[in-house]
């Protein structure tokens, strides 16, 4: 049995654009032209604000970064949509978060004469293209009040829209964004080879490294049920050098291992559950629904019914 991450896309965006070696790789090689000339990127530093509502994170996590532009500080606010289609309503959406945004600016600092600017990014990987409009304006649909009303556009981010050759960055990043393009492909497995064969470079006694791999091993392992044990170990011994390939292999054994040891806990844990609530007369709880809980979670229910 494997140990599946209750939100895998959320987890794997949040491990990587939450390291800002990260970030600042992707911006340097993704952000506008015209951008980019305002926009100090090595500046760039990650806020732990979030702008989601709590029943909302299970479809979009968000990141905001503090920069530097030509003229004072600003933010760069990324939303992460992992909904298999796209939110018509999505511009909307934004501009709550970034009012929300200058409002805990103004809190604090109530003197504020000039808002900061809060450039905002959608990064987006579901099955269905993105067909909704990339500005506000599109949501309001008559011109004639446009100097009426709030305008913006926001930088799209639509990963089925880049051609793998388009998606430019460090290695590290590449692979991050082409799994986040690839992970729904029909032919995965024929996809993963090449990923694979692009952390050849990685050394073996990089902690830093093999940190990302086990990352992506995860990820993989909690999205895709076809992705066999079998089959991952004889992609990455094809595709990666004996050295690195070994050690790429004894984590992903190791990740398995533990998987398997942590749900053989999670299915007497939720066993115990189901058998307290029988006696005490309640209604039981479905197997299917407590396996989407955590250890610790399914521990402290059990604690609750003793």
């Amino acid at each position: 049995m494997r140990k599946k991450i209750s939100n895998p896309h959320d987890s794997l965006f949040k491990a990587m654009m939450g390291r800002e070696e990260i970030a600042k790789d992707f911006f340097h090689n993704h952000l506008p032209a015209g951008l980019a000339k305002l926009i100090d990127v090595d500046s760039l530093e990650i806020r732990k604000d979030s702008f989601v509502e709590k029943e909302l994170k299970q479809f979009y996590s968000d990141i905001l970064y503090q920069v530097s532009f030509k003229g004072g500080k600003g933010y760069i606010y990324l939303l992460f949509e992992h909904q298999s289609k796209p939110y018509r309503l999505i511009a909307f959406r934004l501009l709550r978060y970034m009012v929300k945004i200058w409002e805990q600016e103004l809190k604090a600092a109530p003197e504020l004469i000039l808002l900061p600017p809060i450039i905002p990014l959608v990064l987006y990987h579901g099955r269905a293209g993105w067909d909704v409009s990339e500005s506000f304006m599109g949501l309001i649909g008559e011109e004639k009040v446009k100097g009426y009303v709030p305008d913006f556009s926001y930088i799209l981010y639509d990963l089925s829209r880049y051609s793998d050759e388009e998606i430019r960055g460090a290695v590290i990043v590449k692979v991050f964004l082409m799994l986040f393009k690839h992970i729904f492909d029909e032919e995965f497995s024929g996809r993963l080879r090449g990923l694979f064969g692009l952390l050849k470079e990685f050394s073996s006694g990089d902690k830093s490294s093999l940190e990302y791999i086990e990352m992506f091993l995860r990820y993989i392992m909690s999205t895709r049920e076809d992705t066999t044990p079998e089959i991952l170990k004889e992609i990455i011994e094809d595709a990666i050098s004996e050295e690195t390939g070994g050690v790429v292999m004894t984590v992903a054994e190791q990740l398995l291992k533990k998987g398997i040891a942590e749900g053989l806990i999670k299915g007497e844990l939720i066993g115990d559950i189901r058998m307290a609530q029988l006696k005490k007369g309640m209604p039981v709880s479905a197997k299917e629904e407590l396996e989407k809980l955590s250890t610790e979670e399914l521990q402290k229910r059990l604690k609750d019914l003793s």
